[in-house]
């Protein structure tokens, strides 16, 4: 049986590419996954999780947004805040192994002179 049907499809406004698109939150320029990649970033909504709420902006909006310039900055923030707790972790984990070799080395330094 032949049905007539419309159907709604994406193009990405880069290479052409029939699926899905991301659309800039900017500009409005939709890409596809392998453009996106290339042409602009996607910002996770929280620091440590990422979901329907992140947001997509192409490069050249990064550098002199369109619109919603505060929308990206909050963005940004996370970032900021995700890199700042990937630093302190591994500060964190470097006093870590220290203080656990030190705790070794006196354990072994005891067991010999006991």
């Amino acid at each position: 049986m032949k049905k007539t049907v419309s159907k709604e499809v994406d193009f990405c406004d880069s290479c052409g590419k029939e699926g899905y698109t991301i659309k800039c939150l900017s500009c409005g320029a939709e890409h596809c996954w392998d453009c996106m990649k290339k042409l602009g970033k996607e910002y996770g909504h929280a620091v440590f999780s990422g979901g329907s709420r992140d947001g997509y902006f192409c490069n050249k909006c990064i550098k002199s947004p369109k619109k919603n310039k505060r929308l990206l900055d909050a963005y940004k923030n996370i970032e900021v805040l995700y890199g700042e707790y990937e630093q302190w972790w591994k500060n964190f984990n470097k006093r870590e192994e220290i203080a656990e070799k030190h705790v070794e080395e006196l354990r072994q330094y005891l067991r010999i002179n006991l």
